[in-house]
C-alpha cells in the first residue's frame, strides 16, 4: 500500500489520475486524454522507483471471457461500439470455451468498456472483462501423457478451451518424451477450464492429469536397490499404477549403466502413501528402498 501511495504521488507531479488499479507488480492509470497519456509515459519513462526502472506503456487492449458460444466478432463489435471506437475484435477460432481480445482506439474507451461490461449478461452469459495487461499467466502441470503425444497435439487440445501460449513437452536425453509436459496459459480463467474439461480426457488411450502447477506441495522421492535392467519408463510405470510421478529418472553411471537407484517427483500426499505402500516391495527379485530423497 505505501508503494502504491508513493508512485501515484510521483505520477501526480505530471498529471493526475482520474483511476488507479494494483495488481501485482503492475498500476494501470487512466487519465482525461491520450495526449495527458502520452505525456505521463514520456515522463516516467526509464525513472528509478524502489530499484526497478519504469516502463510505462499505452493501453487500449482489454480481454473480454465467457462470451456465449453463438457470439461473433461483429456482434461483440456492435456491443462495445457505444463506448468507443473498437479498432480490432479478434475471437480466437474452433474455440469451446470462448474469449475475445479487443482494442479500443484510447485508453479512456477501454476504461469505459471495462467499467460497462464486466459483469453485464449479454446473451446469456456473465461477461468477464480485465486490462490485457493485468492477465496473469498461469503454468498447468500435465501428466500421464502418451509418450508419442507431440508439444502441437496437445496445444491444439488445450487451446479449444483457452488461450494456451506454449506448451513444453519433457523429454530425456535420447529425445523420447516423459510422458508430461508444462503448458502457460494467458490467465487464470483460461488454466481453470483447461481443468475443468480436460482433466482425465483420454489421449492416445490415457486419461490426463492437470493441476495448476505449484498448486500442491511437492517431493522428491528416493527409490534404491532397482533391477540394473530398470530404465525411466519402467520406473515410472511402477508408480503411475497409483500416482502422478514426475521428473523420473534412473541414475547412470559414465557408462550409461545403472547405478541401481532412481529418483521421482509426487505431490506430498502422494508421496507418504507410496513409502508405505512400495518401501520393501519386490521388483523383478529385487527388495526396494522407496524413502524421502535427502539431497
Amino acid at each position: 500500500m505505501q508503494d502504491q501511495e508513493e508512485l501515484l504521488s510521483i505520477v501526480k507531479q505530471v498529471a493526475k489520475p482520474m483511476k488507479s488499479l494494483f495488481h501485482h507488480n503492475t498500476a494501470m492509470l487512466g487519465f482525461d486524454a491520450i495526449e495527458t497519456t502520452q505525456k505521463v509515459q514520456k515522463a516516467l519513462d526509464g525513472k528509478q522507483f524502489k530499484g526497478t526502472l519504469l516502463r510505462p506503456r499505452i493501453n487500449t487492449r482489454v480481454y473480454v471471457g465467457n462470451l456465449p458460444a453463438s457470439a461473433t466478432e461483429q456482434d461483440l463489435i456492435e456491443l462495445l461500439s457505444d463506448f468507443g471506437i473498437v479498432k480490432s475484435c479478434q475471437i480466437p477460432k474452433q474455440m469451446r470455451s470462448k474469449y475475445c481480445l479487443v482494442e479500443m482506439q484510447t485508453p479512456m474507451e477501454a476504461q469505459h468498456v471495462l467499467d460497462h461490461v464486466n459483469g453485464v449478461e449479454w446473451l446469456g452469459k456473465v461477461l468477464y472483462c480485465k486490462p490485457d495487461a493485468l492477465l496473469k499467466s498461469t503454468s498447468l502441470f500435465i501428466g500421464n501423457l502418451d509418450f508419442n503425444v507431440q508439444w502441437f497435439e496437445l496445444k491444439s487440445l488445450l487451446s479449444l478451451y483457452g488461450h494456451t501460449i506454449k506448451v513444453n513437452v519433457f523429454e530425456d536425453r535420447e529425445g523420447q518424451s516423459k510422458g508430461y509436459a508444462i503448458a502457460l496459459m494467458a490467465s487464470e480463467e483460461d488454466a481453470l477450464e483447461c481443468i475443468k474439461n480436460l482433466d482425465g480426457y483420454e489421449l492416445c488411450g490415457r486419461p490426463m492429469r492437470i493441476r495448476m502447477k505449484g498448486q500442491q506441495k511437492e517431493v522428491k522421492i528416493y527409490v534404491g536397490n532397482l533391477p540394473y535392467s530398470m530404465r525411466w519408463q519402467d520406473l515410472k510405470d511402477l508408480f503411475r499404477k497409483r500416482f502422478h510421478p514426475q521428473d523420473v529418472q534412473v541414475h547412470l553411471d559414465p557408462t550409461g549403466r545403472s547405478r541401481g537407484f532412481g529418483t521421482l517427483v509426487l505431490s506430498q500426499e502422494e508421496a507418504r502413501v507410496a513409502i508405505d505402500e512400495l518401501d520393501g516391495t519386490e521388483v523383478e527379485g529385487r527388495q526396494v528402498t522407496v524413502r524421502l530423497d535427502r539431497k
